[in-house]
């Protein structure tokens, strides 16, 4: 991916970015429906959990309208309809938790009673966009997120050449931990970071390349890296919810999805940004996303290796503003599709790809990702959203004639 651009298309990009980031969250974050009664520290959503016996199972949405053959770890929302074969069981994980069988017809409103009602979700802030440039230890987690661990696994970007590393660990009085390691990964071992304290790690090379150098595509430094430790009773919160979704049992892909899911999404109650030291217009971009991150990889590297993993991961990746290592995910995604099943993702992990291309400024790559993302919408029965990026694609056909 090329982080380039002619200065005869520069003009156009900036219109197609406009107009690509203001339709994203259409097409890749699913609307969270509310119920009264329900709770806002859950899962946005359900998950299928198995499916048992011959046949398939349809999903239908009603929003976005889409309807497709569903698979272990599809997302369920509120107003779907979930219509198995017959002789077809599908086991479905609540947003709560709670276990619910289901052999026919049947709305995800009526099987799964509670749903999340907060529909507020950990955002890409501008500032954190990086990772681009391989001669540097980019960090990679944290990065602009909180954190459920006083001492947390700091990770950073492989550099060739590299027989170790430097870290160092700060606070806004000062320096409060260094050390040396031949890894790209090492655990904080310092006292406890105090919660609602802004940290950040810089990583530097023998030879002083430093994640300071972390640019943007417009060639900024990249900004506001520092993550948070969370307080005890903001973590208390979260560890109840995994309790509720583990259930004492090993994390497989659906739990792991919805675990993802749900860090990714936490946001601070907004009654408590001020004991973290956030403001109102950025504290909805820090989330859990280190923990997410961490529990898809761990699902990887056991060869759970599903196009819906790469993708969610890649989501999480985008929302850090780490964009090679989302197109990286994406494109990891669209080789494992195998199925019919597996259509859903490969339409998600074709836009997310168009998202990051549009950031890169790369054309060519970008129309044909938005074309492929326009044919699975297609397939899905999203006439809708078809139809915005066919009126997008031309918009962008013209643009790169001029």
């Amino acid at each position: 991916m090329k982080a380039t651009i002619s200065k005869q298309n520069r003009r156009w990009v900036a219109l197609v970015i406009g107009v690509f980031m203001a339709v994203a969250i259409t097409f890749t974050i699913l609307p969270v429906t509310f119920a009264q009664g329900s709770k806002a520290d859950l899962p946005r959503s359900a998950r299928i959990q198995s499916i048992a016996g011959k046949g398939k199972v349809r999903i239908q949405r009603d929003n976005p309208t889409q309807s497709f053959f569903a698979r272990q770890g599809t997302e369920l929302n509120r107003g779907d309809l979930l219509t198995p074969d017959k002789g077809v069981q599908v086991t479905i994980v609540c947003p709560n938790g709670l276990q619910r069988s289901v052999k026919a017809l049947s709305g995800l409103g009526k099987v799964c009673p509670i749903w999340k009602t907060d529909a507020s979700r950990g955002t890409q802030s501008a500032e954190t966009v990086g990772g681009l440039d391989a001669s540097i230890p980019y960090l990679i987690t944290p990065r602009h997120s909180l954190s459920l661990s006083a001492k947390p696994l700091f990770r950073w970007n492989a550099v060739a050449g590299a027989s170790d590393y430097s870290v160092e660990v700060s606070s806004p009085t000062g320096i409060v931990w260094q050390t040396k390691t031949k890894n790209t990964h090492i655990t904080y071992t310092g006292k406890p970071l105090e919660p609602g304290v802004g940290y950040s790690f810089v990583v530097t090379t023998p030879i002083g390349r430093s994640s300071r150098e972390d640019k943007t595509p417009n060639g900024e430094l990249a900004k506001a890296l520092d993550f948070r430790v969370l307080r005890s009773s903001e973590a208390a919160e979260v560890q109840t919810l995994n309790a509720k979704l583990l259930q004492n049992k090993p994390i497989n892909e659906t739990t792991a999805l919805m675990l993802a899911t749900y860090y990714g999404d936490y946001v601070l109650p907004a009654s408590e940004i001020a004991a973290y030291g956030l403001a109102q217009d950025n504290y909805q971009t820090y989330s859990l996303s280190a923990e997410a991150i961490a529990v898809l990889e761990a699902q990887l590297k056991q060869n759970q290796r599903s196009p819906i993993l790469y993708r969610t991961l890649g989501d999480l990746y985008w929302q850090t503003g780490l964009i090679q290592l989302a197109g990286d995910a994406y494109n990891s995604a669209i080789a494992q599709v195998e199925s019919p099943e597996d259509l859903e993702e490969w339409t998600l992990a074709h836009y997310g790809l168009g998202q990051v291309y549009a950031t890169l400024k790369d054309p060519q790559q970008l129309l044909y990702s938005l074309s492929q993302a326009r044919a699975g919408f297609i397939f899905l029965g999203s006439r809708d959203q078809a139809e915005q990026l066919e009126r997008q694609i031309e918009r962008l056909r013209k643009a790169t004639s001029k």
